[in-house]
């Protein structure tokens, strides 16, 4: 062969690399942002090191608890008897519905399931050092960033054959969707009906009056004279159930899930609603607070550790 023909064939060969390799490029590139399109759920993450060093290990109580803190008396993790709600400090995170309110929540706290409810002295049992390795410092999703991939303007996570289970998409209300949370994507037992035990009940009477978690503000009644007189004991996770509707008579007929305290130092909550046509921490039908003035804040009845 001679050195123009070989001169030609390293060209084409050369060529015929370089386009496959961008080819290839262009795929992973697209790939990677619609893997990061699919997984985000309305919310931005600043870094933070991981604590080590010494740990304090206390016993509090109203409700009964254990925290740990670290060398400093910053509280790294809180976990409740009875409970399988455990909050983890963690990289600071901001939520926020850009759509529907500009309230946004900044937060180090993650909210994740154990697999067993917490008891005194379970830091010292296998079960318990086994899941808190794996799950402190992770940053897999949350129980708040499944519950906001969700809200309004999230883009929508799809697989090769469009929406999962999209004869049930825009069709929740607000137990529903904390079933979907906790139940579909944290895995929490889910009850078939508000009797059947063992699980999280179908309605919001039924979840506020079932035996499982924790109760933090105890259901006393569904009147005005039952509205608790703080709502401070409450935790980034609790569930906050709420008396809205005067129709449905001695039931509770509304509940959402507690994230703490807003950018101006308020409580907030994030529910799915009808005027919201889904999930929100918006102030349609009433502002999402606990606390203050209100229709929310004048209809909370209970409160609870799951």
């Amino acid at each position: 062969m001679s050195a123009k023909k070989k001169s030609k064939t390293r060209s084409a060969v050369h060529a015929a690399t370089v386009i496959t390799l961008l080819a290839a490029s262009a795929y992973l590139t697209v790939e990677l942002r619609k893997e990061e399109q699919a997984g985000a759920p309305g919310v931005q993450s600043v870094g933070a090191p991981r604590h080590t060093g010494k740990q304090i290990w206390e016993r509090l109580q109203n409700p009964d608890r254990t925290v740990l803190r670290d060398k400093d008396g910053q509280v790294l993790a809180t976990f409740t008897d009875n409970a399988r709600t455990a909050t983890l400090t963690g990289p600071s995170r901001t939520f926020a519905e850009p759509a529907a309110t500009t309230s946004r929540v900044v937060t180090e706290d993650w909210v994740r399931l154990m697999p067993e409810p917490w008891r005194k002295g379970a830091e010292n049992e296998r079960w318990f050092k086994d899941w808190f390795a794996k799950n402190y410092g992770s940053r897999a999703d949350d129980v708040f960033a499944m519950a906001f991939q969700y809200v309004q303007g999230v883009p929508a996570k799809k697989n090769g054959e469009g929406i999962p289970d999209k004869e049930q998409a825009r069709s929740l209300d607000a137990s529903g969707y904390q079933r979907l949370v906790w139940g579909r994507r944290a895995h929490y037992p889910l009850a078939a009906s508000d009797t059947a035990g063992g699980g999280l009940p179908r309605t919001a009477n039924g979840m506020a009056r079932s035996r499982i978690g924790a109760d933090i503000i105890p259901l006393k009644g569904v009147g005005p004279a039952h509205r608790p007189r703080s709502a401070d004991l409450l935790q980034p996770g609790d569930l906050a159930f709420f008396k809205l509707d005067a129709h449905a008579k001695h039931r509770v007929d509304h509940v959402g899930i507690y994230l703490g305290h807003d950018a101006d130092g308020q409580q907030i909550f994030l529910s799915s609603r009808k005027e919201a046509n889904g999930p929100t921490l918006g102030d349609e039908n009433g502002t999402s607070r606990p606390d203050g003035s209100g229709d929310h804040p004048r209809t909370l009845r209970s409160a609870k550790r799951l």
